[in-house]
């Protein structure tokens, strides 16, 4: 095979990939959103939130905001 065949099946493999939406391989998501505060208000930083059985999990920013990505139907 040489090096035009090569640049051939490259170029097909990534028109191919690249016509894919983007969610068509990934299971059906759903997107939880919140923020972990204090007593008083105050956002919380880097705090683990988790997902009760799976190995997912974010961790809350300097705002106390996360967001984590389930499969659909997940219950907590």
């Amino acid at each position: 095979m040489n090096k035009q065949h090569v640049l051939c099946i490259l170029t097909l493999v990534w028109i191919i990939l690249a016509a894919v939406p983007p969610g068509y391989s990934q299971p059906n998501q759903t997107s939880i959103q919140g923020k972990v505060q204090s007593v008083d208000g105050t956002p919380i930083e880097g705090v683990s939130v988790l997902l009760t059985g799976r190995n997912t999990g974010t961790s809350t920013g300097i705002d106390g905001k996360f967001k984590l990505d389930v499969p659909a139907g997940t219950k907590g």
